[in-house]
């Protein structure tokens, strides 16, 4: 019998998150099937580096013409395969030619994305916008045999144009954590945490004013991993650049991690890895009720959740204060996260969502 050939088209590089923990995390459960598979990257992995570390304008451009040109020759190899993964949109705001010529090339499309990237705002620029098109993911999404997503609220606006909607979340793969179950830390000061990006390091501003009025009375250190040049008048702050080999060492250095965020269509779509990774290693956290940070997070039980600037200093307060408590909670989100939200429980589905 002929062995089923699926071509996959990740985004990005395994440096990149969302392809990391959407695609790649689960090509090694594909060992044991009775498939072939090529994995096309949309970017390389030194191109992704410099992406995410100098996002300069130059390295922007050269970012989407590697994108564009890689998904354009992927355009051409998938007549030969069975099924094509296509992992996010090719070219953001842009009309959508290369993913619907490859959707007109391939026997059978899966469309996966874990942002509400169909709600990116015209750009303020001309030329942007001139070539914007507002509904190039729905323009996607007709055009696909299976549409899977992180949560319900993508899952709704996919239905809308797919009746093939799976719903399988972002998860952490359980292999990588199931070492830290007994955490220790040789921290002197308390460490309240973020890891995340550039793009996402403008989320920070939300907790500005909580973190300078808590370091009037406490000494901890705010430790920013994954943007740099980052500082807040009187806080003690450490910037750390994101590296994968490291981010696990990373992670297990919070006493206490947190995941701000504005309240939008955007913000709602967003499916929590970094809760995800703080709970999994054994940090309390503290996160704004947005999106599925409230299908997470239990307030007060296995993390917290802060709307407004009073309750992140009474909630970071409190668990800088109450160390013991602070260990509660955290071994209440570990617990709750490698119960629900291990990739290995979802490794199954996705298999077969994928092959089928």
């Amino acid at each position: 019998m002929k062995k089923k050939r699926i071509l996959f088209l990740p985004q990005q590089s395994d440096h990149g998150a969302s392809s990391r923990v959407r695609l790649y995390t689960y090509l090694p459960f594909l060992k044991d099937q009775d498939i072939l598979y090529r994995t096309i990257p949309g970017v390389s992995l030194s191109l992704d580096k410099k992406m995410s570390k100098s996002p300069s304008i130059f390295i922007k451009v050269l970012w989407f013409l590697s994108l564009a040109a890689n998904r354009t020759r992927a355009a051409f190899c998938a007549p030969f395969y069975d099924v094509v993964f296509l992992q996010r949109e090719t070219l953001p705001y842009l009309f959508p030619l290369i993913d619907l010529l490859i959707c007109a090339f391939s026997k059978k499309v899966i469309f996966d994305f874990d942002d509400a990237i169909y709600m990116r705002a015209t750009p303020e620029n001309r030329i942007k916008s001139f070539f914007h098109d507002k509904n190039n993911i729905a323009g996607i999404l007709k055009l696909c045999d299976k549409v899977i997503v992180s949560n319900s609220y993508l899952a709704e606006y996919a239905k809308k144009y797919n009746n093939n909607v799976f719903i399988i979340p972002t998860t952490i793969l359980r292999a990588d954590f199931a070492e830290l179950a007994q955490r220790a830390t040789d921290n002197t000061l308390p460490v309240i945490g973020w890891m995340g990006s550039c793009s996402t390091a403008k989320y920070l501003k939300i907790v500005e004013n909580a973190l300078k009025n808590l370091a009037q009375k406490y000494d901890f250190i705010f430790r920013i991993v994954g943007a740099e040049n980052i500082s807040i008048v009187g806080v003690t702050v450490e910037c750390k650049q994101w590296r994968k080999e490291q981010q696990l060492i990373d992670l297990v250095s919070f006493d206490i991690g947190i995941m701000p965020l504005t309240d939008d269509p955007w913000t709602r779509g967003k499916a929590g890895f970094k809760l995800l990774q703080y709970m999994g290693a054994h940090v309390a956290c503290v996160a704004s009720p947005v999106g599925i940070n409230t299908e997470i997070i239990q307030d007060g039980i296995n993390g917290m959740l802060a709307a407004n600037e009073q309750e992140w200093v009474e909630k970071l307060e409190f668990l800088l204060t109450h160390p013991h408590e602070r260990k509660i909670i955290a071994a209440a989100g570990r617990d709750n996260v490698l119960q629900q939200y291990v990739l290995e429980a979802y490794a199954e589905k996705w298999i077969k969502t994928v092959i089928e």
